[in-house]
């Protein structure tokens, strides 16, 4: 879990540093790839929206 979170972290950083992204948008994918990397299935995440 806590390389999950490592590599979710690395993702936010190397898109708003390299790619220029805006941040809000860096830290939703970051989210993202945290959320289905820890196993919660999208179709129980749309629930916490």
């Amino acid at each position: 879990m806590l390389v999950i979170a490592a590599i979710g972290i690395a993702i936010v950083v190397l898109l708003i540093v390299w790619a220029k992204l805006h941040a809000v948008l860096a830290l939703t994918i970051g989210a993202l790839f945290v959320g289905i990397g820890s196993g919660i299935s999208l179709e129980k995440s749309h629930h916490l929206l």
